[in-house]
């Protein structure tokens, strides 16, 4: 639908007219880019800045903690039928996650994995990181193309620098989701809750290496238990 409307000749005259309007950089694909930032920016005034509500819609809400992502993408689209329509909600939100949430957008997320968890921390730095480098590039990839190229060791000091802030982002998420700090609208937060959240996400992960550490050593026999209580006795 969205190329529907793009490359219709009213969608081209529009975006002509807008590119002209603000003397924007008449490129390859400048018409079309200027048309979907319109496009976005009719739904969304905010225009992507708050990160953490589009359209109306705090996708962040607590409510959404817990569920996975295409349940979400649901409730987000559901929210936009009342005031779109249910023709047009699918298009608007593909439109808007893809500038402020791509990780939702993302194919074959396995059906384990929810909105606050540690994968999904580590699932959405991985999102964050590739979008830095192509903008727009995540929607159309597979959740195992997503997690492979995050396998890739960051070469340059920008890279490196693009991967903190991934991190840091989803750590923030998964801190907010879990109760470790408060959310805030303008992502604002302060060094003291950075450094809490980032010691929460430590612990967590140290428990569940404790965890797994823990299930894979072979159980006690009854024979073994029995030894041991008669040798301390």
């Amino acid at each position: 639908m969205l190329d529907a409307i793009l490359n219709s000749p009213e969608g081209q005259a529009l975006g002509k007219l807008l590119q002209d309007s603000i003397d924007a950089f008449a490129g390859a694909t400048s018409v079309r880019d200027v048309l979907l930032s319109a496009l976005a920016l009719d739904v969304d005034p905010a225009g992507g800045l708050n990160r953490n509500e589009l359209a109306g819609y705090p996708l962040r809400q607590q409510g959404n903690w817990g569920y996975h992502p295409a349940e979400i993408v649901k409730r987000f689209e559901a929210y936009l039928a009342t005031r779109f329509g249910e023709a047009y909600a699918k298009v608007i939100a593909f439109q808007l996650l893809s500038i402020s949430a791509p990780e939702f957008l993302v194919k074959g997320i396995p059906s384990t994995m929810v909105y606050g968890s540690h994968q999904w921390a580590a699932f959405s730095a991985a999102v964050a990181r590739i979008e830095a480098r192509q903008p727009g590039s995540t929607a159309g990839m597979t959740y195992q193309e997503i997690m492979t190229l995050d396998e890739t060791t960051p070469v340059s000091e920008v890279e490196k620098r693009e991967q903190q802030f991934a991190q840091l982002a989803a750590i923030i998420d998964w801190a907010i989701a879990n109760g470790v700090i408060v959310q805030k609208n303008d992502d604002a937060y302060s060094p003291e809750e950075i450094e809490l959240a980032v010691n929460a996400m430590k612990a967590q992960q140290k428990a569940l290496a404790d965890s797994v550490e823990a299930l894979t050593k072979p159980m006690p026999t009854r024979r073994e238990l029995a030894l041991t209580h008669l040798r301390r006795v």
